[in-house]
């Protein structure tokens, strides 16, 4: 069934609302892959507040026109993109992408919008490998953490020095 003008007009009008309230935006191309492993995904992206919604590429670069974002980068792509959007926790919806992907090898990252600017695939890639936030934080502790164990271990080692020396003395007298 033939979708009418009106109904295309309608969802350009969506997409260019998702992508205006949108923290960030990643493109993802699902060849292949069953509508069950999608809605797992869907699933788990809902949990963590994100939005799952497949959108023509057509469609969406009509509705990164009207915004003013560089959809240029997704000429050689065919077909439908899911657009993955989020308004917050993006570092937790990257890592439910990341582990989606490495389960399904058939889901494919084509790009991203983060604001204006259009993130490429080795950017969204890059976002993939970032520690989650709570390995983040004990790196950040750990480092706050090891020069005051340096000025325990130097202040330490000069009394066990001088303990060292006054046993030394009392064993020579």
């Amino acid at each position: 069934m033939a979708v009418t003008r009106a109904k295309k007009e309608e969802i350009v009008a969506e997409v260019k609302k998702t992508l205006q309230s949108a923290g960030i935006v990643f493109l993802v191309d699902f060849p292949g892959i069953k509508a069950a492993k999608i809605n797992e995904l869907r699933a788990a992206l809902k949990k963590l507040g994100a939005k799952y919604r497949v959108v023509k590429k057509a469609l969406l670069e009509i509705a990164c026109k009207g915004l003013e974002l560089d959809a240029s980068r997704l000429a050689g792509h065919k077909g439908s993109v899911a657009l993955i959007t989020c308004e917050a926790h993006e570092l937790e919806i990257t890592k439910a992408i990341a582990n989606f992907k490495k389960e399904n090898d058939t889901i494919e990252v084509v790009g991203g919008f983060y604001g204006k600017y259009f993130l490429s695939k080795d950017h969204i890639v890059a976002l993939f490998r970032i520690p989650s936030r709570e390995a983040l934080i004990a790196q950040l502790l750990s480092t706050l953490h090891a020069p005051m164990q340096g000025l325990v271990s130097v202040l330490n080692g000069n009394l066990k020095k001088f303990v060292l020396t006054l046993e030394a003395i009392k064993r020579s007298k």
